[in-house]
């Protein structure tokens, strides 16, 4: 049974959505005790995708990778900071903790993408958070991302 008048569920490439009927509200504040269902339509949305590359699987195995990578060390990195509060002011922490956790969602996103199949997408954020007190040339961050830049833009 479903509970809502109308609702839209994203499966693949295809929309399911129950058909259209008014159900009173304690019917949605209850559950259902009936395994009747209405019946759905099905809408087909795109056509069919074009052959993979042979190598996909592996690039896109090597891009969740290298993300995965990079989010350990931006993850530690904000840990670290929690530990050494001394070398900026909590303002100046703030900051740089919301800079490094953007970069972890950003990267999680694009992560989700490849899962689905989406070979093309890229990280919304592909530089490096900067520190005032690191030089970029030795930042292990810095080098990293410029590696994901370069395989995004190949692959």
């Amino acid at each position: 049974m479903w509970w809502l008048s109308r609702a839209c569920f994203v499966c693949d490439d295809y929309y399911v959505t129950p058909s259209p009927r008014t159900v009173p509200l304690p019917q949605l504040l209850s559950w259902p005790t009936s395994s009747h269902q209405p019946p759905l339509t099905v809408i087909h949305t795109s056509e069919p995708p074009p052959p993979m590359d042979p190598q996909e699987p592996r690039h896109a195995q090597y891009k969740v990778q290298l993300l995965l990578h990079i989010n350990s060390v931006l993850l530690a990195r904000v840990n670290q900071l929690s530990y050494n509060t001394a070398h900026f002011s909590p303002e100046q922490q703030q900051n740089i903790v919301s800079q490094y956790l953007k970069r972890v969602h950003a990267n999680l996103q694009c992560i989700s993408q490849l899962n689905q199949g989406h070979a093309g997408c890229k990280p919304a954020i592909l530089e490096p958070p900067q520190l005032p007190s690191q030089q970029p040339s030795q930042d292990i961050l810095a080098k990293l991302y410029l590696l994901t830049s370069r395989v995004f833009e190949v692959w």
